[in-house]
Protein backbone atom coordinates (compact mmCIF):
# COMPACT_ATOMS: atom_id res chain seq x y z
CA UNK A 1 0.00 0.00 0.00
CA UNK A 2 1.42 3.61 -0.71
CA UNK A 3 1.85 5.92 1.89
CA UNK A 4 -0.40 8.94 1.81
CA UNK A 5 0.76 11.83 -0.32
CA UNK A 6 3.76 9.93 -1.82
CA UNK A 7 5.43 11.20 -5.00
CA UNK A 8 3.35 8.14 -7.30
CA UNK A 9 -0.44 8.79 -5.90
CA UNK A 10 0.25 12.96 -6.63
CA UNK A 11 1.55 12.59 -9.96
CA UNK A 12 -1.51 10.41 -10.91
CA UNK A 13 -3.77 13.36 -9.19
CA UNK A 14 -1.63 16.13 -11.45
CA UNK A 15 -2.24 13.98 -14.67
CA UNK A 16 -6.11 13.60 -13.81
CA UNK A 17 -6.18 17.66 -12.85
CA UNK A 18 -4.24 18.17 -16.55
CA UNK A 19 -6.40 15.88 -18.54
CA UNK A 20 -9.82 17.71 -16.74
CA UNK A 21 -8.55 20.82 -17.65
CA UNK A 22 -7.73 20.20 -20.80
CA UNK A 23 -11.20 18.88 -21.79
CA UNK A 24 -12.61 22.17 -19.94
CA UNK A 25 -10.55 24.57 -22.27
CA UNK A 26 -11.60 22.22 -25.13
CA UNK A 27 -15.35 22.31 -24.72
CA UNK A 28 -14.83 26.33 -23.89
CA UNK A 29 -12.84 26.67 -27.44
CA UNK A 30 -15.57 25.10 -29.31
CA UNK A 31 -18.28 26.34 -27.61
CA UNK A 32 -16.49 29.77 -28.59
CA UNK A 33 -16.06 29.35 -32.43
CA UNK A 34 -19.71 27.49 -32.88
CA UNK A 35 -20.66 31.02 -31.71
CA UNK A 36 -18.96 33.40 -33.26
CA UNK A 37 -17.22 31.92 -36.27
CA UNK A 38 -13.52 30.60 -36.63
CA UNK A 39 -11.84 33.59 -36.81
CA UNK A 40 -14.33 36.06 -34.88
CA UNK A 41 -18.15 37.30 -35.29
CA UNK A 42 -20.50 34.99 -37.32
CA UNK A 43 -21.10 36.35 -40.59
CA UNK A 44 -24.64 37.63 -40.72
CA UNK A 45 -27.15 35.42 -42.10
CA UNK A 46 -28.05 35.38 -46.08
CA UNK A 47 -31.75 37.11 -46.88
CA UNK A 48 -34.12 34.62 -48.07
CA UNK A 49 -35.58 36.27 -50.89
CA UNK A 50 -37.22 36.02 -53.87
CA UNK A 51 -36.94 38.22 -57.11
CA UNK A 52 -35.07 41.48 -57.90
CA UNK A 53 -33.10 42.91 -55.09
CA UNK A 54 -32.32 46.32 -56.72
CA UNK A 55 -34.89 48.19 -55.15
CA UNK A 56 -33.16 47.82 -51.81
CA UNK A 57 -30.19 48.26 -52.99
CA UNK A 58 -28.00 51.33 -53.81
CA UNK A 59 -25.64 52.37 -56.97
CA UNK A 60 -22.61 54.25 -57.49
CA UNK A 61 -20.57 54.83 -60.05
CA UNK A 62 -16.79 55.02 -60.55
CA UNK A 63 -13.59 55.77 -63.11
CA UNK A 64 -16.26 57.67 -65.62
CA UNK A 65 -18.50 60.44 -65.14
CA UNK A 66 -22.34 61.14 -65.45
CA UNK A 67 -24.81 63.93 -65.10
CA UNK A 68 -27.46 61.49 -64.30
CA UNK A 69 -28.13 59.64 -60.50
CA UNK A 70 -26.68 56.05 -60.33
CA UNK A 71 -29.94 55.27 -58.25
CA UNK A 72 -31.98 55.10 -61.88
CA UNK A 73 -30.43 51.86 -62.48
CA UNK A 74 -32.53 49.88 -59.55
CA UNK A 75 -35.44 52.15 -59.58
CA UNK A 76 -37.61 50.12 -61.26
CA UNK A 77 -38.50 52.55 -64.12
CA UNK A 78 -37.18 50.99 -67.82
CA UNK A 79 -37.80 54.16 -69.54
CA UNK A 80 -35.02 55.92 -67.73
CA UNK A 81 -31.01 55.34 -68.01
CA UNK A 82 -28.00 56.35 -67.23
CA UNK A 83 -25.40 57.70 -69.37
CA UNK A 84 -21.98 57.42 -68.21
CA UNK A 85 -18.42 58.75 -70.02
CA UNK A 86 -15.55 58.78 -69.62
CA UNK A 87 -11.60 59.03 -71.89
CA UNK A 88 -10.39 55.88 -70.59
CA UNK A 89 -11.65 52.98 -68.55
CA UNK A 90 -12.59 50.93 -67.16
CA UNK A 91 -15.86 51.74 -65.59
CA UNK A 92 -17.08 50.35 -62.07
CA UNK A 93 -20.56 50.15 -61.13
CA UNK A 94 -20.62 49.05 -57.69
CA UNK A 95 -24.17 47.53 -56.30
CA UNK A 96 -24.50 47.30 -52.81
CA UNK A 97 -27.55 45.34 -51.80
CA UNK A 98 -27.12 46.42 -47.86
CA UNK A 99 -27.43 42.29 -46.92
CA UNK A 100 -25.93 39.10 -47.89
CA UNK A 101 -28.21 37.38 -50.35
CA UNK A 102 -28.14 34.42 -52.66
CA UNK A 103 -27.27 36.39 -56.08
CA UNK A 104 -27.45 34.05 -58.91
CA UNK A 105 -28.24 36.40 -62.20
CA UNK A 106 -28.41 40.15 -63.35
CA UNK A 107 -30.94 41.02 -65.86
CA UNK A 108 -29.46 44.64 -67.82
CA UNK A 109 -31.71 46.33 -69.84
CA UNK A 110 -30.32 48.54 -72.63
CA UNK A 111 -31.31 52.43 -72.71
CA UNK A 112 -33.77 53.44 -75.11
CA UNK A 113 -32.14 57.03 -76.38
CA UNK A 114 -34.68 58.29 -78.81
CA UNK A 115 -35.39 55.70 -81.56
CA UNK A 116 -32.11 53.96 -80.95
CA UNK A 117 -32.28 51.26 -78.13
CA UNK A 118 -28.94 49.40 -77.13
CA UNK A 119 -27.03 51.95 -79.27
CA UNK A 120 -24.26 52.48 -76.26
CA UNK A 121 -24.69 49.13 -74.92
CA UNK A 122 -21.29 48.22 -73.04
CA UNK A 123 -19.64 45.52 -75.23
CA UNK A 124 -18.05 43.83 -72.10
CA UNK A 125 -19.19 43.40 -68.49
CA UNK A 126 -17.40 41.38 -65.73
CA UNK A 127 -19.70 40.50 -62.89
CA UNK A 128 -17.86 40.25 -59.46
CA UNK A 129 -19.46 39.54 -56.49
CA UNK A 130 -18.30 40.29 -52.54
CA UNK A 131 -19.83 39.44 -49.10
CA UNK A 132 -17.82 42.42 -47.29
CA UNK A 133 -16.77 44.82 -50.34
CA UNK A 134 -13.39 44.18 -50.12
CA UNK A 135 -12.17 40.45 -51.55
CA UNK A 136 -14.19 40.11 -54.98
CA UNK A 137 -14.83 36.74 -56.56
CA UNK A 138 -15.40 36.67 -60.68
CA UNK A 139 -19.03 35.60 -61.61
CA UNK A 140 -19.85 35.78 -64.85
CA UNK A 141 -18.76 38.03 -67.75
CA UNK A 142 -21.20 39.10 -70.64
CA UNK A 143 -19.16 40.03 -74.03
CA UNK A 144 -21.24 41.28 -77.32
CA UNK A 145 -20.16 43.08 -80.27
CA UNK A 146 -23.36 44.33 -81.37
CA UNK A 147 -26.12 46.33 -79.74
CA UNK A 148 -28.54 43.74 -78.40
CA UNK A 149 -31.85 44.04 -79.08
CA UNK A 150 -33.38 42.05 -75.98
CA UNK A 151 -32.25 41.97 -72.26
CA UNK A 152 -28.73 40.38 -71.92
CA UNK A 153 -29.42 37.95 -68.75
CA UNK A 154 -26.30 36.80 -67.64
CA UNK A 155 -26.01 33.65 -64.85
CA UNK A 156 -23.88 32.32 -63.12
CA UNK A 157 -23.21 29.61 -60.09
CA UNK A 158 -25.25 31.29 -56.64
CA UNK A 159 -23.00 33.05 -54.48
CA UNK A 160 -24.00 34.86 -51.16
CA UNK A 161 -22.99 38.45 -51.36
CA UNK A 162 -23.72 42.03 -50.23
CA UNK A 163 -21.72 43.72 -53.10
CA UNK A 164 -22.02 43.06 -56.80
CA UNK A 165 -19.83 45.27 -59.13
CA UNK A 166 -20.30 45.52 -63.24
CA UNK A 167 -16.20 46.29 -64.56
CA UNK A 168 -17.16 47.68 -68.01
CA UNK A 169 -13.47 47.90 -70.21
CA UNK A 170 -15.11 48.22 -73.48
CA UNK A 171 -17.61 50.97 -74.95
CA UNK A 172 -18.62 52.81 -78.12
CA UNK A 173 -17.30 55.51 -79.25
CA UNK A 174 -19.52 58.12 -81.20
CA UNK A 175 -17.88 59.97 -84.19
CA UNK A 176 -18.51 62.70 -82.88
CA UNK A 177 -16.19 62.21 -79.81
CA UNK A 178 -12.84 60.70 -78.30
CA UNK A 179 -14.56 59.88 -75.66
CA UNK A 180 -16.60 56.36 -74.95
CA UNK A 181 -19.93 56.25 -73.99
CA UNK A 182 -22.38 53.72 -72.15
CA UNK A 183 -25.90 53.87 -71.47
CA UNK A 184 -27.91 51.43 -69.15
CA UNK A 185 -31.36 51.61 -67.87
CA UNK A 186 -31.62 49.16 -65.28
CA UNK A 187 -29.96 46.37 -63.43
CA UNK A 188 -31.96 44.03 -61.97
CA UNK A 189 -30.02 41.95 -59.30
CA UNK A 190 -32.01 38.16 -59.15
CA UNK A 191 -31.81 35.95 -56.51
CA UNK A 192 -33.90 33.03 -56.12
CA UNK A 193 -34.09 29.63 -54.88
CA UNK A 194 -37.20 28.21 -57.55
CA UNK A 195 -37.67 29.57 -60.42
CA UNK A 196 -38.11 33.17 -61.93
CA UNK A 197 -39.30 34.19 -65.18
CA UNK A 198 -36.75 36.03 -67.55
CA UNK A 199 -37.32 39.44 -68.73
CA UNK A 200 -39.64 39.86 -71.88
Amino acid sequence: MEPKGSPKKRSKIWLLRGVLTLLLVSVVILCFTSCTGRYGPPAPPTQAFEGNISPKASFSLNGSTTTDDPAVLGDGNRATYMRFTGAGGPAEIVIDLGALYRVCRLDIYPASDGTYTGMYFPKTIDVLCSADGKKYASAVSYKNVEAPDCVPVLEFSPVDARYVKLIINDYDVPTYSTAWVAEIAEIEVISFFGEYPYPV
